[in-house]
């Protein structure tokens, strides 16, 4: 395993730079441009050590020593990342911050690390808090040993990073990953209807992306995943609230009615990714640590709860046995059990939305055949939608239908 890795949060760090904007709250900010000015192949370090008086005087600190690197990085056409503007309108933002941080902590002889970007630079700031940085994961004789910002140690046998894209988890346990993106970016937000969607999800396929609604409790509301084009969805983003829902009308085809309200709107890029491994040193990875995939029948959600449904199966096994949840044999066995599934989910979520995107005739004619298909011939489509919910394998026992006795 790796050297240990501490979460990368704002924080005091930033004093070594002598400036702290007027009204902060909480710890010491500054903004990212203060310490390195946009531009082509700018880097910066800054460094900065605790004497013994300034940390007798603060007895809460952990944190004796900093270094912090910086580097600019010029973003193409498809990684730029569209972001808000103080006027309502968005723009894109055509470069990121890169990070290292390097801290020494009290009683520690080791050096925690942390490592990854910062999409603005208006007012987020790379890291570590005053009090000693996120979280650390380390081995120790049989257990993971978990360090919390305040200090608090907690131990485990088995630690299971369900902690998103950027898995702190992931990172501590020295777990690479493989990153792709496509030429799409999609919308998300919610929206009233005239029609109750009797807790129907529906997902529109178009040729460049695909409508997805999701029920809410509320019979009259939903949830929206707008996938298109890149340009297409910057633009539908540019639009104001009536024009924007005029465009989901149009799109919806009355599906769920004359559309009422349309709550606020985020949009992000579509990308792939996926963990080169499931397991490392006492740690097992789910959802969306582990895999993300384009939002496309809602195959993302369903392989995390599968996830975690065989991680339980696993773990359940080794305590009827009396041995170690997160020994090697136990993490292998989840890693092998899942393997399959995640592949092929994976390989088929990333043809489909390709096959959206292209211009390859042949391809778009296979493509209507298909989804023609599907809308005249129930039979196909009732056996297209087991294939979307049953994976490969056997479900983990905690997805089994219950028998009805």
């Amino acid at each position: 395993m790796g050297p240990p890795l501490a979460a990368a949060t704002v924080g005091c760090c930033f004093l070594l730079a002598g400036q702290v904007p007027a009204g902060s709250d909480g710890p010491d900010y500054i903004k990212l441009k203060a310490l390195l000015p946009p531009g082509p192949d700018a880097q910066a370090c800054y460094a900065r050590t605790y004497d013994p008086t300034y940390l007798q005087q603060h007895p809460q600190q952990k944190v004796t020593e900093l270094i912090l690197s910086l580097r600019y990085d010029a973003l193409s056409e498809d990684e730029a990342t569209l972001i808000a503007k103080e006027d309502g309108g968005t723009e894109k933002q055509y470069f990121r911050y890169d990070f290292t941080l390097a801290a020494k902590v009290r009683d520690r002889t080791g050096t925690l690390y942390a490592s990854g970007d910062c999409a603005s630079a208006e007012g987020i700031g790379c890291g570590v808090d005053c009090d000693g940085g996120g979280i650390e994961i380390e081995p120790m004789a049989g257990l993971a040993v978990l360090t919390c910002k305040s200090g608090k140690k907690v131990t485990a046998r088995l630690v299971v990073g369900a902690d998103g894209r950027r898995s702190i988890c992931r990172e501590a346990a020295s777990i690479a990953v493989k990153e792709w993106r496509y030429d799409q970016a999609a919308i998300a937000t919610s929206f009233r209807h005239a029609r109750p969607h009797d807790f129907v999800s529906t997902e529109l396929h178009a040729s460049g992306g695909s409508l997805t609604t999701v029920p809410f409790p509320d019979a009259h509301a939903s949830s929206l995943i707008f996938v298109g084009a890149t340009a297409e969805i910057e633009a539908f983003m540019r639009l104001d609230t009536a024009s924007f829902r005029a465009v989901l009308e149009e799109r919806l085809g009355g599906l769920l009615g004359s559309i009422d309200e349309v709550g606020a709107r985020a949009s992000f890029p579509v990308a792939s990714l996926s963990a080169e491994s499931l397991v490392g040193p006492r740690t097992a990875l789910v959802g969306e640590a582990a895999h993300i995939l384009p939002p496309i029948g809602a195959q993302g959600l369903n392989l995390g709860f599968r996830d975690a449904a065989a991680l339980a199966d696993c773990v359940a096994v080794a305590h009827r046995r009396g041995s170690d949840p997160g020994g090697d044999d136990v993490l292998k066995a989840y890693a092998r059990a899942r393997k399959l599934d995640i592949a092929t989910r994976t390989l088929g979520v990333d043809l489909l939305a390709r096959s959206l995107l292209t211009d390859f005739l042949p391809m778009q004619a296979a493509r209507s055949l298909i989804v023609h298909g599907l809308n005249r011939i129930a039979p196909l489509r009732r056996l297209a939608m087991r294939a979307g919910l049953a994976p490969p394998t056997e479900l983990p026992s905690l997805m089994q239908p219950v028998p009805d006795w």
